[in-house]
């Protein structure tokens, strides 16, 4: 189907089956499809509104109320012989699990750190 056929409807026809099932999958897939549709629109191979604002700014999908999920987080008493168990596996990803313990930092700050 050509990008500047597609409208509200075929939105919906896609996003609706999984919008509150897979919530977090949906909204991954609106947020491309927003972005497809800006570029194709940017380029000349359609004209007006970006049927994913419309749909989404419309609130036409259901209200879904996000369910946290936590982790279960390890008794104090054990983080020590747990990071001498971590010191003593080699390889790169254990040596960030191990600065993850010591600093407190979050994953992608971890994964993304620099010798600066």
């Amino acid at each position: 189907m050509p990008v500047s056929e597609i409208g509200q409807p075929e939105v919906l026809q896609v996003l609706s089956p999984i919008w509150t099932v897979k919530h977090e999958t949906a909204r991954r897939v609106a947020q491309r499809m927003k972005a497809v549709f800006d570029v194709a629109r940017s380029r000349g191979h359609r004209e007006g509104e970006n049927p994913v604002t419309v749909v989404l700014d419309g609130r036409v999908l259901p209200r879904v109320k996000a369910k946290v999920k936590h982790h279960k987080a390890m008794h104090w008493r054990e983080v020590p012989s747990f990071y001498a168990a971590v010191l003593r596996q080699p390889g790169i990803a254990v040596k960030a699990l191990a600065i993850t313990c010591l600093t407190g930092c979050r994953t992608s700050e971890v994964l993304q750190a620099t010798w600066e």
